[in-house]
């Protein structure tokens, strides 16, 4: 998640733990906790971090 949004892995974790980004916590050392990455996308979305462009299919 942080090399997607480029931050640190330390605000990753408390975006995380604070719920910004709504998460699923396992319990494990590494890769404790389960992220969608629609979850994510709309974070950066509300921070103007990225921008969307829609392109209609015909």
């Amino acid at each position: 998640m942080f090399k997607l949004c480029h931050i640190s892995k330390k605000k990753a974790e408390w975006l995380l733990r604070s719920g910004f980004i709504p998460c699923e916590y396992i319990g494990k050392k590494t890769r404790c906790y389960l992220i969608k990455k629609t979850d994510v996308l709309a974070w950066l979305i509300s921070k103007n971090r990225i921008s969307i462009i829609i392109i209609k299919s015909e």
